[in-house]
């Protein structure tokens, strides 16, 4: 360890401690020098935040959530990345859902933690999870088709809620909130409860009564009582 004298970039004059091999000493200080002083360094991410303020307030950008250290740094390196991101860009629809992700990634952490990629590698990052998004959005979209067509809704409604039955050819599932007369319907049919799956089961034994006969019996009793039911066919494997 030695203490080293000379003049930072700044102009001011100073000191730096230094370790290592005595034969890299000299050249690692002579780098040291080639920088701003602790003080001015300090002083430019003063200025440079402030001024990363002033253009996300222009672009237009929401406010970070974190501590008053975070979201200053964190607003730094949103509003550079956003500049570098949006320059690289030369069409409106990657424009769009570049500028939707910085709308949505308000968490200063995200971008402090981003702080080491390349601009690259987050343009890549957004439209991968903007492709996820949509495939996400899709399934969802064929699921909730599914379900609107599955449910069949009594002529008199007296719960609230859907009865979800789900069903392969080995076993009958059911879900429903906690409710006394509708767990004394399943209970009479035979099913029984299963902790570990959160649900109703009743495991179709005999070869002659399928699981089909099992839904339409446990569907006819539930649609009488005033229940709304959701069928929905199953292909778990155990």
């Amino acid at each position: 360890m030695a203490w080293y004298y000379g003049n930072f970039n700044c102009g001011c004059d100073g000191r730096v401690n230094i370790i290592g091999p005595t034969k890299d000493r000299q050249y690692k200080a002579d780098r040291r020098f080639d920088n701003l002083c602790e003080s001015c360094y300090q002083q430019s991410l003063i200025e440079q935040n402030r001024a990363s303020e002033k253009q996300s307030l222009k672009l237009d950008l929401p406010s970070l959530i974190g501590t008053e250290k975070q979201v200053s740094w964190a607003n730094t390196i949103r509003v550079n990345f956003y500049t570098e991101i949006m320059q690289k860009i030369d069409n409106k629809e990657t424009q769009d859902i570049a500028d939707n992700f910085f709308l949505c990634k308000l968490d200063s952490k995200y971008w402090i933690d981003s702080r080491h990629y390349s601009v690259q590698a987050l343009l890549e990052e957004i439209l991968k999870l903007n492709k996820e998004t949509k495939e996400t959005a899709i399934m969802q979209a064929l699921e909730n088709e599914v379900i609107t067509e599955s449910t069949v809704s009594p002529s008199m409604l007296n719960y609230a809620g859907v009865v979800k039955i789900e069903y392969n050819t080995n076993e009958v599932r059911v879900i429903y909130e906690k409710n006394k007369e509708f767990r004394q319907i399943v209970k009479s049919l035979g099913f029984r409860w299963n902790l570990e799956k959160a649900c109703w089961i009743k495991t179709i034994i005999q070869r002659m009564i399928t699981s089909e006969d099992r839904v339409a019996e446990l569907g006819n009793i539930l649609l009488n009582e005033g229940f709304c039911r959701l069928f929905k066919q199953m292909n778990w494997l155990w």
